[in-house]
């Protein structure tokens, strides 16, 4: 078995160290400050002929109400998006990233999801956990594929716990604070409202912190913890 301080961090396995850099050196040492173009999206149409070889011939035709974004450094396609998508680049939102780090946030890795469909950035906040169950961290992330837009969400890490991906970045937050804000053409002056989101992490983190304390002092009986495995994963249900 795999000893916790064996473990590699999830941060370290999805992303690049970027601890003690500005917010514009950390977008280029982690690669994540490229460009996203957007193209109307075109699909090739069989028109049943054939050329002697048995090639079947097509005609381009661009898809109603569609569009796809791209990566313009490789031009690798990403994801169909809707007409009215605007792309944000990253590096425009780099005044909304640094109003973070008024809370005390610093980066510690930044890397790219989905083959260029998103990108992320997380720290930690300037919290101290009485339990030390949990790390308090913030993460950053722009998604070009039209499922989110700017997300700026509070993902408690516990170092003890790997299997935390989709708990990270996945679409249903629970009860944590998380501001999601569309890819439009206003976005970039929404800062305030990730100020708002500062003020709410030190609070979520502070209740979360006392909740885990409480459950740390609950005593349970063996029976008891048998129980409670049998409702939450009853044996008889395993085949």
């Amino acid at each position: 078995m795999i000893q916790q301080t064996e473990r590699t961090a999830t941060w370290q396995r999805l992303g690049t160290s970027v601890q003690g850099m500005s917010i514009s050196d950390a977008l280029a040492h982690s690669k994540i400050d490229f460009e996203v173009a957007i193209a109307p999206l075109v699909a090739n149409i069989p028109v049943g002929i054939e050329t002697p070889d048995g090639e079947q011939l097509t005609s381009p035709e661009s898809v109603y109400g569609r569009q796809i974004t791209y990566r313009a450094d490789n031009l690798k396609p990403i994801a169909p998006v809707g007409a009215r998508y605007h792309v944000v680049q990253t590096r425009e939102a780099i005044d909304l990233i640094e109003g973070m780090t008024a809370s005390g946030w610093q980066p510690e890795f930044a890397g790219t999801l989905n083959r260029g469909g998103a990108v992320f950035m997380a720290g930690k906040l300037a919290f101290d956990t009485t339990t030390h169950e949990i790390d308090p961290y913030l993460c950053f992330i722009n998604s070009f594929d039209g499922t989110s837009g700017l997300k700026f969400a509070c993902t408690p890490y516990r170092p003890a716990c790997t299997n935390q991906v989709r708990a990270i970045f996945g679409r249903k937050h629970s009860a944590r604070p998380v501001v999601s804000l569309r890819h439009t053409s206003h976005v970039l002056k929404r800062a305030e409202t990730v100020r708002e989101l500062l003020g709410l992490s030190a609070a979520y983190y502070k209740y979360l912190d006392e909740q885990i304390e409480r459950l740390c002092e609950v005593t349970m009986t063996p029976q008891r913890i048998s129980e409670v495995l049998e409702v939450v994963a009853p044996l008889n249900n395993i085949t």
